[in-house]
């Protein structure tokens, strides 16, 4: 699979962001009062995490999307404060707000998704516009995340055109139909996770043989390359040439937010570096197990990477 060398920022697009707000307890119960140990706010979305991940792997990176209201301005705050470059939309609509509750004794994450507002669909040809303009200075854009609440589920898939149009590979990470319509615009790599390949396959995925099966029919779709993330199981890879598995190294995961997002970062970081298939799935496996041993989403340590790219382990399939 070829993408062309960086030239310019990797975009990452976010039409859907959220504050990201952590909760830490101990020993939570259902129907039960909880003394909160601490709290920990963030700007979320796919999108934000992908280029998170991409600053610290020191690429240039931009991020734009849709915000509005006071939790707009938190995330366009946040952002600034950790120096990661944003232009974003920004509406009168309040965007909304994710809730993390991390036990600490059972070592447990359970999670409250808002749908976000309810956006009218003219709504989009603005986004469409500020994108064109957005992509003038992009090597390689990166489209993750819910869709928009209210726009068409088409709308990734428009947007991959339009980057297409302007010479710009392109990467999707989204679910439902917005997925498969995205699939079929021809993005150079979509990353769905298990349950997501399930969705576009229309059949659950209980081996590897059926997983392989199911990337080879993404990528058939009109992807470049498929790659389908597993958790703790590692992710598969299929470009319609080679098969590429990577296991990861087991770790004490803190909260596994967001490691789906850093290893699409990582891997198009390392592609667009130079690094080879395999070579690239080493590093988006270590650095996804990193990234889960952090509570913030997005955020990993160089030496977590390191350590855990020791133990990640290659398979090729003919």
């Amino acid at each position: 699979m070829m993408i062309k060398k960086p030239s310019g920022y990797i975009l990452t697009v976010t039409l859907n962001p959220a504050i990201d707000k952590n909760i830490f307890v101990q020993d939570l119960r259902v129907g039960c009062d909880h003394k909160v140990l601490g709290t920990q706010l963030s700007a979320g979305g796919k999108g934000l995490n992908v280029s998170r991940s991409l600053k610290t792997m020191g690429l240039p990176t931009l991020a734009t999307g849709i915000v509005g209201g006071a939790a707009g301005d938190f995330i366009l705050g946040e952002l600034k404060r950790e120096g990661i470059d944003a232009d974003f939309l920004v509406i009168g609509p309040e965007t909304r707000t994710n809730i993390t509750i991390i036990d600490r004794s059972k070592k447990s994450v359970t999670r409250t998704i808002e749908p976000g507002p309810v956006l009218p669909a003219t709504l989009l040809n603005s986004f469409k516009n500020k994108l064109k303009k957005l992509l003038r200075g992009a090597s390689f854009a990166i489209f993750s995340g819910s869709n928009a609440n209210g726009f068409p589920d088409s709308s990734y898939a428009e947007m991959i055109g339009i980057a297409r149009r302007a010479g710009v590979d392109s990467a999707l990470d989204t679910r439902s139909r917005p997925l498969s319509l995205g699939i079929k615009a021809g993005p150079s790599i979509v990353k769905p996770n298990i349950e997501e390949a399930e969705f576009v396959a229309g059949k659950i995925l209980d081996s590897l043989t059926k997983i392989r099966r199911a990337a080879a029919a993404i990528q058939g779709m009109g992807a470049g390359a498929a790659i389908i993330t597993m958790g703790s199981k590692g992710a598969l890879f299929f470009d319609g040439v080679e098969t590429i598995q990577a296991l990861p190294s087991r770790v004490k995961v803190l909260n596994d937010v967001g490691c789906g997002d850093t290893f699409l970062g990582a891997y198009v970081a390392s592609i667009m570096r130079g690094a080879d298939g395999g070579d690239a799935m080493r590093s988006a496996s270590a650095i996804a197990a990193a990234s889960s041993l952090t509570a913030e989403p997005g955020k990993f340590r160089r030496k977590d990477a390191i350590a855990a790219g020791r133990k990640v382990l290659i398979k090729r399939f003919i």
